[in-house]
């Protein structure tokens, strides 16, 4: 059942049969909430200028039944009402917002199961009081950008088999944007807003150099086995704006580039490593300006052509050990209440 011109409906109602649903006119407007509740597809858009407005919310998914794939060419649009896709494919670049533009900035829930990108870029706008959940993988997106949320899950894999880049203009402060499994990401873009960011998959590679402008706190993994491979380098100090705090429970490792990190609180047994397990050995400088220990252990290994250095105090480590260096300096009090 296809509608290819400008629609306007009040209620639409669909069945659970296999028949496929589109709307690929320029401007879509549906009034009441809809459940497709179709087993076929749905097509929503076929051109990057198509805006189709739900003004009471969009289900493809949370239903009895619900349509096998939601295809996606457009801007997506709710009025402050929930917006929940079943698995979605970009057929090319496409915005989904429950702001409906910033007519309604506390917007809605923004629920996603799976995304495979077709190397097309994807903008999330869940508004200020609207959280964004994507429960399983995320793939093949150019690039993922999240315009503004009430804090960010994306519960599955991100990114693993054709990873591209991500950007994080703004979430609520105190929110985190968080990353529970396994991601892999081009190029990572934050902003000077007060949200967190983490990543807690056992796998993490970010390519390029990474600087963490927001002002919350990052947190590095949540288990001794988790790996963060940052192949440019990473930093959560040096920069004009910078997180209050970086939390690590895991080995973070750069591919001899610079490892630059704010107060650092540990939350288990860490590893921060410059030269990518002896991959690099010459290594890369790692500059810290605190740590917290937690009783914890932590090993640093900054090859053999790069120095350590800690400027502010260390306290609280069960053990430090330097597995390599050109040179190690604690500035300031070491172990005072060790």
């Amino acid at each position: 059942v296809a509608f290819q011109g400008d629609t306007a409906i009040t209620i639409l109602t669909t069945t659970s049969a296999g028949y496929d649903l589109s709307f690929t006119g320029s401007q879509t407007t549906i009034t009441e909430n809809l459940r497709f509740l179709n087993t076929g597809q749905v097509t929503l858009g076929n051109a990057t200028t198509d805006v189709l407005l739900f003004n009471g919310g969009v289900h493809t998914a949370g239903s009895a039944s619900n349509p096998s794939i939601t295809h996606i060419f457009a801007t997506v649009r709710t009025s402050g009402d929930t917006l929940e896709l079943g698995p979605l494919t970009l057929d090319e670049n496409s915005i989904l917002d429950t702001t409906n533009a910033n007519a309604n900035p506390d917007g809605a829930v923004l629920n996603l199961t799976t995304i495979a990108g077709g190397d097309a870029t994807l903008v999330l706008n869940s508004g200020t009081g609207g959280a964004i959940r994507v429960s399983d993988s995320v793939d093949d997106v150019a690039e993922m950008t999240i315009r503004q949320s009430r804090g960010v899950t994306f519960q599955g894999p991100f990114g693993v088999a054709t990873p591209g880049a991500v950007t994080i203009n703004d979430t609520t402060d105190g929110q985190a944007v968080a990353f529970l499994g396994d991601t892999a990401i081009t190029t990572l873009t934050t902003t000077s807003e007060g949200y967190d960011v983490s990543f807690t998959g056992s796998q993490t590679t970010i390519t390029e150099d990474v600087r963490f402008l927001n002002t919350g706190q990052v947190t590095l993994g949540d288990a001794t086995a988790d790996v963060l491979l940052f192949d440019g380098g990473v930093h959560t100090a040096g920069s004009t704006s910078n997180p209050s705090m970086t939390h690590i429970f895991a080995t973070v490792r750069t591919s001899g580039d610079t490892l630059e990190l704010s107060p650092v609180t540990l939350a288990g047994n860490s590893i921060l490593d410059a030269t990518n397990a002896d991959e690099n050995p010459v290594g890369a400088a790692i500059d810290l300006t605190s740590i917290t220990g937690g009783g914890a252990t932590l090993v640093l290994n900054s090859g053999t052509g790069a120095a350590i250095s800690v400027s502010g105090a260390v306290d609280g480590l069960t053990e430090l050990t330097i597995r390599q260096s050109n040179g190690a300096t604690f500035q300031s009090p070491f172990g005072t209440d060790m």
